[in-house]
């Protein structure tokens, strides 16, 4: 179980989890946006957006977890079918 933890930095939000390394932080712009990470997070839900990706591959240390995130990118990186027929 990942222990994540919202620490204030001025001007942006340091996700922390308490049970890794110091690797499994990242950085983020504001409160709310470290809040919706840290509870997607938490309930093993894979972000949206590359960087919150990113973000979750850092932060967290489920590798089942893990392994979906990559394969969620892997999918948002197969270019379209684009048809040639007219």
């Amino acid at each position: 179980m990942d222990d994540l933890f919202i620490k204030d930095c001025g001007s942006y939000y340091t996700v922390i989890n308490l049970n890794g390394r110091y690797k499994n932080h990242c950085h983020i712009d504001n409160k709310k946006s470290a809040e919706l990470f840290k509870k997607q997070v938490e309930r093993k839900i894979v972000p949206r957006g590359s960087y919150f990706r990113s973000c979750a591959l850092r932060v967290a240390n489920d590798k089942n977890y893990k392994e979906k995130i990559l394969i969620k990118a892997a999918k948002n990186k197969q270019p379209y079918r684009i048809s040639t027929r007219v």
